[in-house]
């Protein structure tokens, strides 16, 4: 039999088990999950489900918030899995901050989260942003969900 001609045929005489096992390819560009603008004089605060790519095992999340009020204020995010409780991010601080964060998750999962960015007095704005993308996925966890 010539194993180079086409078409080839195979006779089975016996059970035979085929397998076949498919790469994952995840994104090299940034890949949002999430991407929440918060105007001024607003505040984020609404409850999610993401269901995680197949292959992604890390999430980045980037956060804004800034208070109209200066000073005297303090400005908050949060993100927390309703299922475990278990808390993503939690920052509260002065009237400004930029935040970066990695969350280890588990690929194929829906998580249920709860998301706040405000303010203690007044929101002038802010963002919050869940990505993935393979160079995300290097990243060491700053907390696991799995």
């Amino acid at each position: 039999m010539d194993l180079t001609s086409n078409p080839m045929n195979v006779i089975v005489t016996g059970n035979v088990s085929i397998g076949a096992e498919l790469e994952v390819i995840v994104p090299t560009e940034e890949t949002f999950l999430i991407n929440k603008n918060i105007e001024a004089n607003d505040i984020l605060y609404e409850e999610v489900s993401i269901t995680i790519p197949d292959g992604v095992t890390v999430l980045y999340i980037s956060s804004h918030a800034e208070s109209s009020e200066g000073y005297d204020d303090y400005v908050t995010v949060e993100i927390k899995n309703l299922s475990n409780q278990k808390e993503w991010r939690y920052r509260s601080e002065g009237f400004n901050f930029y935040d970066q964060w990695y969350v280890g998750v588990t690929p194929n999962k829906t998580y249920k989260l709860s998301l706040y960015v405000g303010a203690e007095y007044n929101l002038g704005g802010g963002y919050l942003k869940i990505s993935y993308s393979q160079s995300i996925n290097q990243k060491t966890p700053n907390v696991t969900d799995y």
